[in-house]
């Protein structure tokens, strides 16, 4: 069964603003990846740990705080035209609802202390909870900042501001813990000192669309009903994602969450292309179904095919090459993560897949307040399958419970994606793609049993990646033309054009 991938012109501006996400996501939420070498050969084992407990904390933090009027604004923003009161009294509304309450929220949260989170924050110093509390409530309006850009598909200013903010981080983050040996403090520290800075360049940017004396309380109320049903599928969606970390921090120790997030880490740099590629998707799926809904079914039923078959790539390359990476990203030290690497892709696969199906479900109003459902389905799974694999298979039983987690969210999207818009997948060529790409890793994994030599294990990984490679050539998805048009899009003419809407 073969397709085409949608249309050269949108192609190709999806494709370069997922490059410029990518970058972006590559640059601050990656920033953690690509300082694994330092943290892994500088920090113990339980003060590294105890930042993957941290950076879990400021996620929850980050969707909890503005109490779901970030999402309000992504939803109430083009009811009026930009640059009109109306506008101007939508967006300031928002920012100062959420400011109110992400300071209420955080507020609380710290006079609480780590307690509130009972035994899955063992081990977390009450003034280093803080610290992370009030990172997380001052990097919120950098983030709101970063929103409004990608609402309006500012994407080169997104990833010039994204830039900015790791510039700043990245160095400080070493100086204060290989230059000053401040641990897993001095990561919170940097954190705190990038949410002061950026707090006050988002004020001031923002204050050009804003206008402090048009607070609206009936918008304000609006925008809670809508924000909280969508906290809810966020908070279940983090719980999913976040929560076996916490529950292997519990029931285990600092140091094999350590090996966890090494592991999870690697997995993590597809993941952040999938969520860039998602980034551009989404707005581009909206508009070609508001469209025409029967012609984005053919479409983007197609484009999965490539996009899915691109990701498994990654995936396997990554499997393959397991061990020298972790060699490479963390040490010796952490060289049980190496076998864990493959499990923690398949869950970043799975969510690629995620992410074809939960755009036709936001699409189509009717089925949208079902999706819920799905994030509290694969939350719960996630809790419950933690409880029964961890105590027996530690740090690879938390890897296994991400792709269960997963697995229960694309079965449980599946048919609502299907009843709000069926996307002609290719199934025959999908899944003779997802098969050749188990059978490749299986390989793998089987020589790495086998006492080869080191040469010897490379050239027999390059081989299999070979056949992967062979093997989407023979179903059509890799060609000579495909080839030259991704290669066109790197192109000095292509990039004269901001990949940006006018």
């Amino acid at each position: 069964m073969s397709g085409a991938a949608p249309s050269a012109t949108g192609f190709e501006r999806l494709v370069q603003q997922s490059i410029i996400y990518a970058g972006a996501r590559l640059l601050v939420s990656g920033l953690d990846l690509f300082l694994l070498p330092v943290y892994a050969r500088v920090l113990s084992p339980e003060d590294y740990g105890l930042v993957a407990i941290a950076a879990t904390v400021l996620a929850v933090l980050a969707i909890v705080c503005p109490l779901g009027l970030d999402s309000a604004l992504a939803r109430f923003f083009f009811e009026h035209e930009q640059e009109t009161d109306a506008h101007r009294r939508v967006v300031t509304t928002l920012l100062v609802g959420a400011t109110v309450s992400a300071l209420a929220v955080s507020a609380l949260v710290s006079a609480l202390g780590p307690g509130l989170f009972g035994g899955l924050l063992t081990g977390m110093p009450p003034a280093f909870f803080r610290t992370v509390v009030w990172a997380a409530f001052l990097n919120m309006f950098l983030q709101l900042w970063l929103s409004l850009l990608q609402i309006r598909r500012q994407a080169v200013r997104y990833l010039m501001v994204s830039f900015a903010q790791a510039a700043f981080r990245g160095p400080l983050t070493v100086i204060l813990i290989v230059g000053l040996d401040r641990g897993a403090d001095g990561w919170a520290q940097a954190y705190l000192a990038t949410g002061i800075v950026g707090a006050i360049v988002a004020i001031v940017s923002l204050r050009t669309i804003t206008a402090v004396r048009l607070i609206d309380a009936r918008l304000l109320s609006n925008a809670f009903r809508y924000g909280l049903p969508v906290l809810i599928h966020q908070l279940a969606g983090w719980t999913s994602v976040h929560i076996t970390r916490l529950i292997l921090n519990q029931l285990s120790s600092l140091s094999v969450v350590a090996i966890y997030q090494v592991a999870y880490g690697i997995g993590q740099g597809v993941g952040l292309i999938t969520t860039a590629v998602n980034f551009a998707y989404a707005p581009f799926f909206m508009a070609e179904a508001t469209k025409s809904p029967e012609e984005a079914a053919r479409k983007f039923g197609a484009f999965a095919t490539y996009y899915l078959a691109g990701i498994l790539g990654l995936s396997v390359a990554t499997s393959l090459f397991a061990e020298e990476i972790t060699i490479v990203a963390a040490s010796n030290d952490f060289a049980a993560a190496a076998p864990l690497v493959p499990l923690a892709l398949s869950g970043f696969v799975l969510q690629a897949f995620y992410y074809m199906l939960v755009n036709p479900i936001y699409f189509r109003k009717a089925v949208t307040p079902y999706l819920p459902l799905v994030t509290v389905a694969g939350g719960i799974a996630s809790v419950v399958a933690s409880y029964a694999l961890i105590p027996h298979l530690g740090a690879r039983g938390a890897v296994w419970v991400a792709v269960l987690s997963n697995l229960t969210i694309v079965g449980a999207a599946y048919p609502l994606a299907r009843k709000a818009l069926q996307l002609r997948f290719e199934y025959g060529r999908i899944g003779v793609t997802i098969a050749v790409a188990v059978l490749v890793v299986g390989v793998s994994r089987w020589l790495r049993a086998v006492p080869l030599s080191d040469g010897s294990a490379v050239l027999a990984n390059l081989g299999l990646l070979g056949i992967y490679v062979t093997t989407l050539a023979g179903l059509g998805i890799v060609t000579k033309s495909s080839a030259r048009r991704v290669v066109d899009l790197f192109s000095r003419e292509r990039w004269r054009v901001r990949a940006e809407e006018p």
